[in-house]
């Protein structure tokens, strides 16, 4: 019962999981293609680009985003610890904050939606949204690549208050003050996957860094009917001299949900290894239930009992068995798996609980054949016992 328990408990989480990170539109903020140039090559105006190269077609894309990620140190005003600890910011163009789809999962006081967020922070360069890499979970939910930590909230707080910080860029030693208005959810760049750093305007940190930050991320948005994988193929052949690497995101989330798939399956395939040796075992208490009812077996055959009566007895109490650790195993299963769920959705709320059928039914299936399997032999065994030569049996 244990390992079907815990084998189903695999499989609804994996469910869950795979149907909450697969969902490429809430991941990819609505974006379908994400490519990256080389900072040393960058492309001034990539809308001018477009038109000069052949083959491409500013027709086919309707929304063009941008950004650059680079390393800052970053301290949390007011915190109890002082020290700079590195940590990375997101630049972004007016279109790419216009634009986003990236949902937030806790809203500063002061703001309604999270619209209202993305358009402060577009006016703003003092204002970002941090990933939630950096704002720890009750839960104990961290990443140690990140040395930088928010205090004083927590990821499954319901309402958060702006927090202040400031952050020093390496080389210049240039400290920019910063307000914190919103935390990222996990699903959104699929965990820190598509991208890390907090979120800013621009505008005035160009101004603010005494060196040009050339657009090194771009995010774009396909108008209807045009094929976003030859699309994506185009702009990297385009721009190979920029060193341009462009993939169709929901391409990278399907990957990125098929390595969680593969990861759990591998984990599904020990369990199932468990799972048959609890069902050898089973043959093995079979086969000895044989030999220790040899007698009984004898006086049964003597008041005439038949081989197939006997068998079936045995094959009967061995399905008895099975049966009541299966359904003793999927609803422990069950009732876990929806307790665990119910829990992850407090911290992201695109998780579902939905029941694989088809998987956890050919499980049971298989488990309940090769049980049968298992002590068909013992059984066969017991119906040919003699009356005469069991009751002599000692």
């Amino acid at each position: 019962p244990g390992h079907i328990h815990f084998d189903r408990d695999v499989h609804i989480l994996t469910e869950a999981f795979s149907a909450a990170v697969g969902d490429s539109e809430r991941v990819a903020g609505g974006w379908d293609i994400q490519a990256t140039v080389n900072s040393n090559t960058p492309i001034d105006d990539i809308r001018l680009a477009i038109d000069e190269r052949p083959g491409l077609d500013n027709q086919d894309i309707t929304t063009i985003g941008g950004y650059t990620t680079f390393p800052v140190e970053t301290r949390q005003s007011g915190a109890e610890e002082q020290r700079w600890e590195f940590y990375a910011i997101r630049a972004a163009d007016d279109e790419f904050l216009q634009e986003t789809g990236a949902n937030l999962k806790l809203i500063a006081n002061g703001y309604e939606t999270q619209d209202d967020v993305w358009a402060a922070v577009r006016e703003d360069s003092n204002l970002v949204v941090v990933d939630s890499l950096v704002v720890p979970s009750r839960e104990g939910f961290s990443d140690d690549e990140i040395p930088f930590e928010l205090e004083g909230l927590f990821y499954e707080d319901t309402e958060m208050e702006a927090i202040d910080i400031e952050v020093r860029e390496p080389r210049t030693g240039q400290v920019i003050p910063l307000t914190v208005i919103g935390v990222l959810d996990r699903l959104t760049d699929a965990f820190g996957q598509l991208g890390v750093g907090m979120i800013a305007s621009r505008n005035e940190l160009d101004e603010a860094i005494p060196f040009r930050i050339p657009t090194t991320t771009y995010r774009f948005k396909a108008a209807d009917g045009v094929d976003v994988d030859l699309l994506s193929k185009n702009l990297e052949s385009a721009f190979r001299e920029n060193g341009m690497e462009s993939d169709v995101l929901s391409d990278l989330v399907d990957d990125i949900a098929a390595a969680n798939r593969a990861f759990n399956y591998l984990f599904t395939s020990f369990m199932g290894l468990g799972l048959l040796v609890g069902i050898a075992s089973l043959g093995v208490v079979s086969l000895r239930a044989v030999v220790e009812r040899r007698q009984q077996i004898g006086v049964l055959r003597a008041i005439g009992y038949r081989r197939r009566m006997v068998q079936l007895s045995f094959l009967t109490e061995s399905s008895f068995v099975v049966l009541m650790g299966i359904a003793i195993g999927v609803g422990l299963g069950t009732i876990i798996s929806w307790n665990i769920v119910k829990d992850i959705q407090e911290d992201v709320e695109t998780v579902r609980f939905a029941i694989p059928w088809l998987q956890i039914g050919i499980i049971i299936a298989i488990a309940y054949v090769f049980s049968l399997a298992t002590t068909f032999m013992p059984a066969r065994q017991a119906s040919r016992i003699y009356p005469a030569e069991a009751l002599r049996y000692e």
